[in-house]
């Protein structure tokens, strides 16, 4: 149970200072976080809600304070929301289910796929809950059109972050296996 609280809190701490510190839009630590989280969740399931207190956290940071300016008010939740969390549950839990262990191409692999999952979903949310685009498939194609840059970006922070996240991991399960 010990073990599992350090998980937790050490992938939440990461998923938000990476979504806190000044970033390309999408180059942050969530979609690795959700790799990691998942494949861990195995053992200890309570690691999938880790995207969601990562991304309530920070966005409560972000509505309130970063960005306050552009909300009326206090702000717990976006209407959008359900589109910008979901992906990274999905993501949490098709990690557990495929990933046996944690090895560096499944990390990065299993990222694509996230990030390719949050393209999909989160620009569906920016479609029907906003007013940017018409409601018709072509204005759903121009979503997708315009969000391109931001999934180059997700797929840079899912390198940096995965690779980053997966040397750590195995340094200090390097350093238990010399203690033992």
């Amino acid at each position: 149970m010990r073990n599992s609280i350090y998980w937790f809190t050490g992938l939440v701490f990461v998923a938000v200072i990476s979504r806190l510190i000044p970033h390309l839009d999408n180059l942050t630590a969530l979609t690795a976080v959700s790799v990691f989280a998942g494949v861990q969740a195995r053992n200890q399931k309570m690691l999938l809600l880790v995207p969601f207190f990562a991304m309530f956290l920070s966005d409560l940071v972000l509505n309130n304070i970063i960005y306050a300016e552009h909300t009326n008010g206090f702000l717990a939740i976006s209407k959008s929301a359900l589109f910008l969390y979901t992906p990274y549950l999905l993501l949490g839990i098709l990690s557990m289910w495929s990933l046996r262990k944690i090895k560096l191409t499944g990390v990065l692999g299993m990222g694509t796929v996230g990030a390719l999952l949050f393209f999909a979903i989160s620009n569906l949310g920016v479609w029907a809950t906003g007013s940017m685009y018409p409601k018709s498939a072509a204005g759903l194609m121009l979503a997708y059109e315009a969000a391109i840059p931001f999934l180059r970006n997700e797929l840079l922070g899912t390198l940096l972050y995965g690779t980053s996240l997966y040397g750590v991991y195995y340094t200090l399960r390097q350093k238990s296996v010399e203690t033992a």
